[in-house]
């Protein structure tokens, strides 16, 4: 997987998206969390969101059985967020990844309701579909490597660019899937900290339930195949779709 999404497209739809960001309406933290707590009393039907992904449809069907789940993820990874965005800004002002990825391991505790997380040391992979297909993730000797790429890029990129910085981490972080358990939540609360440090959350995990995968498959192909331009457009629309429909 490339880090940097470099090509023109990508980089012309990650400004939109950090527009989309900036016009965030006034009141929408108070109106996110109303939105959020109606989800305890079963998620709202997709039709608003137009971009949906059949494919992942029995995936998602998943998530979609509990109200209460998805409102506690939401505020479980808001509450982190909050938490640990000025730690993690520090880690990435520092010389070297060591404060960085000791900071993963502790959100990913965190996250987990674990005391302690470190990087997987075997193989890992998601659940098999209806027809025995799954996706297996990279090496566990690799993981060490991938995080101080990032914390390389991050160093970098961030907080100049903090938008292409939380996509790539988002990414990179689902990707490498570092450790055995927790990493959507850690890819999220990551994104948000790097993204937003503070105000409304963005929930990552809600947005793709209800388009039925539409952040899901076009992060596929930003990792698989170097495409950043549609997952930065699935974003983008995600987000100015929850500004119209919760605001």
């Amino acid at each position: 997987m490339a880090l940097p999404p470099n090509d023109l497209g990508a980089r012309r739809w990650l400004q939109l998206l950090s527009r989309i960001l900036d016009e965030t309406p006034a009141g929408f933290e108070t109106a996110l969390r109303r939105w959020l707590a109606a989800l305890a009393d079963g998620p709202p039907a997709p039709a608003p969101f137009v971009f949906l992904q059949p494919l992942s449809a029995g995936r998602v069907a998943e998530d979609q059985k509990d109200g209460q789940a998805l409102l506690a993820y939401a505020e479980m990874e808001w509450g982190l967020r909050d938490r640990y965005a000025a730690a993690l800004a520090d880690s990435l002002a520092a010389a070297d990844p060591a404060a960085f990825i000791a900071l993963l391991k502790d959100i990913a505790a965190a996250a987990s309701d674990r005391p302690a997380a470190e990087f997987r040391t075997g193989p890992a992979e998601t659940v098999p579909d209806d027809w025995g297909q799954f996706v297996r993730y990279p090496d566990a000797a690799e993981v060490p490597d991938q995080m101080a790429r990032l914390w390389a890029f991050l160093h970098q990129t961030w907080p100049d660019d903090p938008v292409r910085a939380a996509v790539v981490a988002y990414v990179a972080i689902q990707n490498a899937h570092p450790f055995a358990d927790g990493n959507g939540r850690l890819s999220r609360i990551v994104f948000n900290s790097l993204v937003r440090p503070a105000g409304p959350y963005l929930p990552l995990r809600e947005l793709n339930g209800l388009t039925r995968g539409g952040l899901l498959m076009p992060m596929r192909g930003a990792e698989i195949h170097d495409r950043w331009e549609a997952f930065a457009v699935a974003l983008g629309q995600a987000v100015r779709t929850l500004h119209r429909v919760v605001g």
